[in-house]
């Protein structure tokens, strides 16, 4: 029962959290979906462990967003606006090129998985100290904190001008962080003190999630304060195009 509850648990929150990490590597949230399901089902078949984590991880959509972000921006797919004749990115264009990237990437780094594990590279990991790996860790940690300030803070990578220009901060968007941010901190305090009284700790992430998806739908803060949203997910398969 313990394992049943913990896989519906993950699974709601792989949700969101596919999506989230799906941004970090500058693709459409739908794809994040895709990586969460697809190397879930492979593993089950071929995996050889049970205590593994298998799906999106914060570090690598980090890595893996610039390298998209940097072979696609979004210079190279500017169009002209016939009304007032200013250019604006073509999105579409611009998503299906950076998926594109994104899956040869993935292929090349398997590919190159895959012929280290065959020469059994991975013996060079006993020789790493612990502080090293710790470090390794640390920094690893550091980089996705850092990588996502541009979104708690609400500030877009385009440049801005005028007064505190390098400053600007989009307030809504930083309440709205700030006020996700202690909630669960409060509660992973709370959890310990809590736990002999519960029977199961308070799914805080969960509660967030859902309680900032009503406020959101309800308050319409994309339309009312300019909160970003993820938007509409489209179902089924979306086709990558061709290769380039």
């Amino acid at each position: 029962m313990s394992d049943l509850i913990f896989g519906i648990s993950v699974g709601i929150m792989h949700l969101p959290q596919g999506m989230a990490y799906a941004l970090l590597a500058w693709l459409p949230p739908v794809f994040g979906l895709y990586t969460s399901l697809y190397p879930t089902l492979i593993c089950f078949f071929f995996g050889t462990s049970r205590h593994i984590s298998i799906g999106t991880f914060a570090v690598l959509s980090i890595m893996v967003g610039s390298v998209t972000e940097r072979l696609a921006p979004d210079v190279d797919f500017l169009k002209l606006n016939g009304t007032n004749v200013t250019a604006e990115v073509d999105v579409a264009a611009r998503n299906s090129y950076r998926v594109q990237v994104a899956a040869a990437t993935t292929l090349l780094c398997g590919l190159i998985q895959v012929l280290l594990g065959v020469v059994k590279f991975g013996l060079v990991g006993t020789y790493l100290s612990e502080p090293l790996v710790r470090a390794c860790t640390t920094a690893a940690a550091l980089h996705d904190v850092v990588a996502q300030l541009k979104s708690i803070f609400g500030v877009s990578p385009a440049r801005f001008n005028g007064l505190l220009s390098l400053v600007y901060t989009h307030l809504p968007t930083l309440v709205a962080s700030l006020v996700s941010l202690v909630l669960q901190i409060a509660a992973k305090e709370l959890n310990p003190f809590l736990s002999p009284r519960l029977p199961v700790p308070i799914p805080v992430e969960l509660i967030t999630i859902m309680a900032a998806t009503l406020i959101s739908n309800c308050g319409h803060l994309n339309r009312n304060y300019s909160i970003q949203v993820v938007g509409e997910i489209p179902s089924g398969r979306q086709h990558l195009g061709r290769c380039k």
